[in-house]
């Protein structure tokens, strides 16, 4: 009978030990949640694809009218900017963007020296460009026909065809870009930096490159910029413009 009762109590002892050892478990996993989690219970957010963007598209449409009336004479125009554009996403976050221009110039009212004004209509592949995310976006690439710009935008900022990428840290920032204007139609080229420029379009190459620091909600950025003209040099006004 001895031997009996000593065996229970035993047997009682080591099924306390595992409760407590069970209980003990129980109660850390309130502050360690456990890795095998149910997966029907999971968070999931589905990459950017054409599955679960399809194909994106639109219109804008300016208008404007101007009137000007001096002693010199009369001019009433319009011009209508229209903007089709399209965006479809080829891969998982990788996505080609798509914007053709039309702008067009009409006249109401042409007297004194605005007598040869006439209506004019210009059309243009206004942005055409494929962006692709890498390493959950700590990696950008850009290729193609973009706006593209440095610091605040008073360096560059412009479209142009080229390339860019951008590198995301937890520390340092990097974008390095390079791109060339001469494809763009002389009278939709912004870069009119010398007489050839207003006259035949820009054809300038751009390379640069931008570092910057985040801290204590403060920027601190540092960039570089070449600039090289490759448009033919005005043997007469020697118009060619270069700038680093």
């Amino acid at each position: 009978m001895n031997k009996i009762f000593k065996s229970l109590m035993a047997i009682f002892i080591i099924f306390l030990t595992l409760v407590q050892a069970q209980g003990s478990v129980r109660d850390e996993d309130r502050f360690f949640p456990s890795e095998n989690i149910d997966k029907d219970m999971e968070s999931f957010s589905a990459a950017d694809s054409f599955s679960t963007k399809g194909i994106q598209y639109g219109l804008i449409l300016n208008p404007l009218y101007l009137y000007e009336d001096n002693d010199s004479g009369k001019l009433g125009s319009y011009i209508i900017n229209a903007r089709l554009w399209g965006k479809v996403y080829l891969w998982d976050n990788a996505f080609l963007y798509l914007r053709v221009k039309n702008s067009y110039l009409g006249t109401t009212t042409t007297e004194g020296i605005y007598d040869t004004v006439e209506s004019d209509n210009v059309a243009d592949l206004d942005l055409s460009f494929i962006s692709s995310k890498f390493k959950n976006g700590a990696i950008v690439v850009s290729a193609g026909r973009k706006f593209y710009s440095m610091g605040t935008g008073v360096v560059l900022n412009g479209r142009g065809d080229g390339g860019e990428i951008s590198i995301y840290t937890s520390f340092l920032s990097i974008n390095l870009l390079g791109l060339y204007t001469g494809l763009l139609l002389k009278d939709n080229n912004p870069y009119g930096l010398s007489d050839r420029d207003l006259s035949d379009g820009a054809k300038r190459t751009f390379a640069g490159a931008t570092a910057s620091v985040d801290f204590w909600n403060q920027k601190l950025y540092i960039f570089g910029l070449a600039q090289i003209d490759n448009g033919k040099e005005d043997e007469t006004l020697k118009s060619r413009y270069n700038s680093q």
